[in-house]
């Protein structure tokens, strides 16, 4: 919820500094997201791994975005 009155565009969005911070801007909110943590981005790898596993051993089709079909 924007309480500040300040409702930013996407044009000033785009106009942020190439800082290597993460910006985000929600219903006119400019928020900055912190950098995952070197204990999250291993957490993850290790679920990947394991789901990555399973999916094989029990071949199971799998895509990383929807399956484009022909009509």
């Amino acid at each position: 919820m924007n309480t500040t009155g300040v409702i930013l565009t996407y044009r000033e969005y785009a106009a942020l500094p190439a800082d290597g911070r993460r910006y985000e801007i929600h219903e006119g909110e400019l928020s900055m997201t912190a950098a995952p943590s070197p204990q999250h981005q291993i957490v993850c790898a290790n679920l990947f791994s394991v789901l990555r596993m399973h999916v094989k051993s029990r071949q199971i089709e799998r895509f990383s975005s929807p399956r484009w079909t022909s009509s």
